[in-house]
């Protein structure tokens, strides 16, 4: 077979050949605002454009080439940008700007093989700005900023991924050692490592385990060679956070996200692309725009997608037996479903392909989603030894001494992957979720603990008391006669430290399950705690928080971290079968979901219209023409007022961040100890607010807080882009839509907070 049929049959495998050749070519001529020609030229994590590379682009592109490297640059200038902020980066001034363009134009102009040389010749700070002038996919840049940040640096990243290789190498070389190195017939006679270590033992490892070592070994050095090349990405990011972002190394495990992106936004106008200022060769609609909704809109583009997909639940992931009706989500499915939905569905440009927004291809977009929903099945059973085999010995080799050292932690419970979707909101960067969750924890378990457990608590204060018994005897005998600590055997070959070990951890585990005698119980107020966090509170909920039918809902989302782990091993064999008989029968609705939840945004590109906070359209503008009935109305709105909890969440991630006072703001953030002014305090408030509108039908909780009032979008927030506002005079700009409501709330509460237009 050639390489060529070989190619045809992996793309009609994945549903490439019958849809991205032919409807692509088909829609060319339809569809001016997406990226044609791009898709076959583009490199992930390029960031820059050359300056051999076409003027052609796009509205979401950018300005053209010439704009940034030829021609003298005409900055107007800058309004709104302050020259200096303490606790801050000084913004680049005209002059600054002007000399770093002239000293690169020489250097640049036709010399595309002496450019890297000319910039590592200039000034670090000249070097970073033009590293923020020339971006050429904002996507990736801002995905790539937030990554550094999370890693909290360079180093921290490069040690971080020393550490993960070394552990894979330390996994299979361990491993192998035990599994082929050690005649363990000769354990119980042997008094010696080396009485029992078989001789040549590599010399000796069948062709099958050869071969997986091999492929282990190019998977390795494939891997450390791409971290090595990825360092220069890395040296580049480090030299744009110390010398764009005035934020050292020293800072990076200290600074807040806020203050990154109040950092950017500075940095606004040193771009033509994102500037607020008119430039008279930039056309309005190459324009990109940039503002803390943008940026966490550009940088969760896929995931306010899944997000949105877990919350109407458009997944079917159940397990294709007659009595199982639950939902089964691990990180391994999780991967799987990424794979197969979200890098169909986005381009590799990261944004998502004009196809998905076309009736007419429905029919055969859900075919090839089917089929790579298939495929992926194929591969997991293909790859599942492997991967289970690893899996074993890793989560082995990493809780056996945690749960060994504190046997009391098998009771330990965590929050299952889907529960995270679950309480995920939009436009929420993963650290600040993972913030909010973390605070979730303590009444988490504090409710969780607090329900009767009487039978079991008996037997567990019998068992403790026997095997307590046992211990404390065996401990003083050891400590009158230490030699019968070693020596002494109760039973054929098992001492008196075999013994202590193990009634030491029946205790432990016995008094984990005995409830404390001082807990007040009022599970109700637990849970209200443990929502006020989590931002999940489901309707059938209310009323029944008290109730052991509650408690085992919640514990569904808050399992034990072992049986988590357990359901991680077992989801390499019930993948594939979720893979082949599950998913494949939600491809309509997938398809259907991306064309009827997306929404263009000039400069943006297409995003999840759930993470616009358009409070307005109860459903996207894709579909104007969508019934007002109750039943349509329902669908497209989130489920248990998503949005506005996430609207809601994301004013208090980001609503303070810029003011001139606000220079003390780490990485975490302020707790809401005042649940009528936390999320769900005001949720419940505005959920609960009246419809102004008589002839409204629709009750859900998103509409209600918005009728009556036209509710705008952030996007416009920095960028001034709605005029609108001006218009109806100054009395009326900050009673209008969601901004002035929740403005209107806050003072009614008398928490003295606003959230102002930036």
């Amino acid at each position: 077979m050639t390489s060529h049929a070989r190619g045809s049959l992996l793309r009609s495998v994945f549903g490439e050949g019958s849809i991205y050749q032919t409807l692509d070519n088909s829609i060319l001529d339809e569809d001016d605002d997406v990226e044609a020609n791009q898709g076959h030229v583009y490199q992930p994590r390029t960031y820059f454009r050359d300056e051999m590379a076409s003027d052609s682009v796009d509205a979401e592109d950018g300005p053209p080439t010439s704009l940034l490297m030829e021609g003298t640059p005409r900055f107007p200038p800058q309004r709104g940008v302050e020259s200096r902020r303490r606790g801050g980066p000084t913004p680049p001034t005209q002059a600054s700007l002007n000399n770093s363009r002239a000293n690169l134009e020489g250097g640049l102009k036709g010399l595309s093989g002496s450019m890297r040389t000319h910039l590592r010749t200039i000034d670090p700070r000249e070097r970073a700005l033009w590293m923020w002038a020339n971006i050429e996919n904002l996507d990736n840049f801002l995905m790539d900023v937030y990554s550094f940040f999370l890693g909290n640096g360079m180093y921290a990243i490069i040690l971080t991924r020393i550490l993960n290789m070394l552990t894979l190498l330390f996994v299979v070389g361990f491993s192998t050692y035990l599994g082929s190195c050690i005649d363990y017939s000769r354990l119980s006679e042997s008094h010696k490592l080396s009485e029992v270590q078989v001789p040549n033992c590599m010399a000796r490892l069948g062709t099958f385990h050869k071969l997986v070592l091999w492929l282990v070994a190019l998977f390795w050095f494939l891997k450390l060679f791409q971290y090595v090349r990825d360092i220069k990405r890395l040296a580049d990011l480090r030299n744009f956070f110390r010398h764009a972002l005035d934020i050292p190394d020293s800072d990076m495990q200290t600074v807040s996200w806020q203050q990154v992106v109040s950092r950017l936004m500075k940095l606004k106008d040193a771009n033509l692309a994102t500037a607020n200022v008119d430039h008279p060769d930039l056309g309005a609609q190459s324009k990109q725009r940039l503002d803390p909704h943008v940026i966490a809109n550009r940088i969760m583009r896929k995931e306010n997608y899944l997000i949105a997909m877990y919350n109407k639940d458009v997944l079917d992931l159940r397990i294709p037996i007659p009595w199982a009706n639950s939902q089964f989500l691990t990180r391994t499915l999780e991967w799987h479903i990424s794979l197969c939905i979200m890098d169909y569905a986005f381009n590799a440009q990261g944004l998502l392909r004009p196809v998905f927004l076309r009736e007419s291809h429905r029919r055969i977009l859900a075919d090839g989603l089917r089929r790579r929903f298939l495929f992926a099945g194929v591969m997991n059973i293909v790859f599942a030894p492997f991967i289970i085999l690893y899996l074993a010995l890793l989560y082995f080799f990493r809780y056996f001494n945690e749960y060994h050292k504190d046997p009391s932690a098998i009771g330990t419970r965590q929050y299952t992957p889907l529960a995270e979707w679950k309480m995920r909101e939009f436009n929420e960067l993963f650290h600040l979720f993972r913030s909010r969750i973390n605070r979730s924890y303590e009444p988490a378990a504090r409710y969780v603990n607090q329900f009767p457990r009487e039978m079991t608590a008996t037997i567990a204060r019998f068992v403790t008391f026997v095997a307590g018994s046992f211990a404390a005897v065996l401990g003083i005998v050891s400590l009158i006669d230490p030699e019968l600590f070693l020596g002494f055997e109760i039973t054929p070959d098992r001492t008196v430290l075999f013994y202590l070990g193990v009634f030491g951890t029946v205790v432990a585990v016995g008094r984990g399950l005995i409830p404390d005698d001082n807990v007040v119980f009022d599970p109700e107020s637990s849970l209200r705690s443990v929502c006020e966090h989590t931002h999940y509170l489901p309707a059938e909920w209310e009323g029944q928080l008290h109730s052991t039918k509650v408690r085992a809902e919640f514990i569904k989302l808050y399992d034990l971290k072992i049986m988590i782990i357990l359901r991680e091993l077992a989801s390499v064999i019930i993948a594939p079968f979720i893979l082949w008989f599950s998913l494949p029968k939600c491809s309509d609705r997938v398809i259907d979901f991306f064309r009827d939840f997306s929404v263009h945004v000039d400069g943006v590109g297409y995003v999840c219209s759930f993470a616009m906070f358009n409070f307005d359209n109860a459903h996207p503008v894709n579909n104007p023409a969508a019934p007002r009935d109750e039943l349509r109305g329902t669908y497209f709105t989130s489920s248990d007022g998503k949005m506005l909890k996430s609207y809601l969440n994301f004013i208090d991630n980001y609503g303070s961040s810029y003011d001139e006072e606000d220079k003390t703001r780490g990485k975490k953030r302020p707790q809401h100890n005042d649940m009528d002014k936390s999320v769900m305090g005001r949720y419940q408030h505005m959920r609960l607010r009246p419809s102004t509108d008589p002839n409204s039908n629709n009750r859900t909780p998103n509409n209600e807080f918005a009728h009556g009032k036209m509710a705008d979008s952030l996007l416009p927030m920095s960028d001034n882009l709605d005029s609108r506002a001006g218009d109806e005079g100054s009395n009326n700009a900050v009673d209008r839509g969601v901004l002035g409501l929740i403005n209107e709330f806050y003072q009614q509460v008398g928490t003295g907070n606003t959230y102002n237009r930036m």
